[in-house]
């Protein structure tokens, strides 16, 4: 659930961004927009975090 949450809100900051990109015809730059597309295209933030997860259920059982 808190992978869902965090990959929505992840995609609602970025993906405006990668609108505005599109819209101005990429005047930040076409590195900028590449990596704001991959961005939101692949979901690099989940795999990044989900060890997070598995370290926070590690320490919940581990006191219960």
């Amino acid at each position: 659930k808190q992978a869902v949450v965090l990959m929505l809100l992840v995609f609602v900051i970025v993906f405006p961004i990668y609108l505005y990109c599109i819209y101005t015809n990429f005047e930040i730059g076409n590195l900028f927009a590449f990596y704001i597309r991959r961005f939101v295209i692949q979901p690099m933030t989940l795999l990044l975090v989900v060890p997070i997860f598995y370290y926070r259920k590690h320490l919940l059982t581990k006191s219960a």
